[in-house]
């Protein structure tokens, strides 16, 4: 693959995604632009939108990481490098970061910002 373009990486996901590439790319959207509107009105990443956004994601990243072998037909066992553990970790981090980014976005657009004494 020498052209590595956003057009050809567009091709690819909607050959990977079939139908739901639009839906898919629509709903990216969209939680893109509410994480903008809850980062504005929460004045950045805290608060308890934060708290349930990060305690959400840990929860996604063990679960991704508990099923990332059982939906590629391995074990643990069969993971021996460090490339192998490296990318359950990725598929973890990646679970973590986009389960806590949008959650935060809904609760943190819906929810006013805390106010200190």
């Amino acid at each position: 693959m020498k052209d590595f373009t956003i057009l050809s990486m567009v091709a690819i996901l909607q050959e990977m995604l079939g139908g739901l590439f639009w839906p898919a790319a629509v709903a990216a959207v969209a939680a893109a632009l509410l994480l903008v509107a809850a980062l504005v009105r929460q004045h950045g990443f805290h608060g308890r939108a934060a708290r349930i956004g990060l305690a959400a994601g840990v929860v996604a990243a063990a679960v991704a990481m508990l099923a990332a072998p059982a939906l590629t037909q391995s074990e643990f066992a069969n993971l021996h490098g460090l490339l192998d553990w490296g990318l359950l970790a990725a598929i973890g981090l990646a679970a973590f970061l986009g389960c806590a980014a949008t959650v935060f976005a809904l609760f943190g657009a819906a929810t006013e910002p805390q106010r200190r004494a």
